[in-house]
């Protein structure tokens, strides 16, 4: 049976991965190390053991071209500060599943574009706001009140609509926030009508950017702005409900991995006018 290059780069790299994970000392002092070279006694009391075990782990992450010694002082080699990185970048990703693995689980993903599912770790500061009996709307009613933050800037793509949304959204436009959309054709129906409705068609051609995107099976609906973050689903239990739950989060981290997503829908449209759609 044929060998996959998968399998074949875990025979290769196996045995490292191995020893660097399933010690959390190692990983301590890997983690350490990553604020600058230290002496042994300053090493241990930061990763929390004696020194024995300190300076048995230190070398083996030096047996590992992970750790060297310079001076008397434990520090990363070029290859353990990236090995670092890398170790976070998994941390952060898991963790970030595992904290909304129900929001994962319930809801499609398949919208979201694969190299933005492998940054999801850049949310893991986000909360998870969910309706609740006592509180049906508590995800729109959030939405509503982060729209009314922003000062600056906003970027979103949609494939649902609310009618509230837009004299939330002129306000914004009046005080000369920067805002980007991308929605369906019958979004841009919906948001043109109200928009018609209030007089303010002709204000948004002029001070915001629109793209009409394809009916796409799934479309992921998320908002970035210059003041928070957040993104629904369509969850797998009732298809069209986006608003049973959503990630939220006012780290400026989760807002570029938002802004990213955006402009890389937008990047693959054309723009369109709202006024086409009245």
């Amino acid at each position: 049976m044929a060998t996959s290059e998968f399998l074949e780069r875990y025979k290769l790299a196996g045995d490292t991965m191995r020893k660097l994970f399933d010690s959390g000392l190692r990983l301590a002092i890997l983690d350490a190390l990553g604020e600058g070279p230290m002496r042994l006694a300053d090493l241990r009391r930061v990763v929390k053991a004696n020194a024995p075990n300190t300076s048995a782990k230190a070398k083996e992450l030096e047996e590992m071209g992970l750790v060297e010694r310079v001076d008397g002082d434990f520090q990363l080699t070029p290859y353990g500060k990236v090995v670092r990185q890398k170790a976070q970048e998994s941390f952060d990703f898991y963790s970030s599943y595992e904290k909304f693995k129900d929001f994962w689980e319930t809801h499609h993903v398949e919208g979201i574009p694969l190299e933005f599912i492998s940054r999801i770790g850049e949310l893991y500061d986000s909360r998870l706001l969910r309706c609740t009996k006592e509180n049906p709307i508590a995800t729109h009613e959030g939405f509503i009140g982060y729209l009314k933050s922003i000062k600056k800037e906003m970027y979103t793509v949609s494939p649902v609509f609310q009618t509230e949304w837009v004299k939330v959204i002129a306000n914004l436009m009046d005080k000369r926030v920067t805002m980007g959309f991308v929605f369906t054709e019958q979004i841009l129906k919906l948001f043109a009508k109200t928009a018609s409705s209030i007089g303010r068609v002709a204000d948004f051609d002029k001070h915001a950017e629109f793209y009409k995107m394809s009916e796409t099976h799934s479309l992921p609906a998320f908002l970035s702005s210059d003041t928070f973050f957040c993104i629904s689903l369509e969850s797998l239990s009732a298809p069209g409900n986006y608003m049973d739950m959503k990630i939220h989060s006012y780290n400026p981290r989760a807002s570029k991995w938002a802004k990213d997503m955006y402009f890389s829908f937008k990047g693959k449209l054309k723009p369109v006018k709202l006024s086409d759609y009245v």
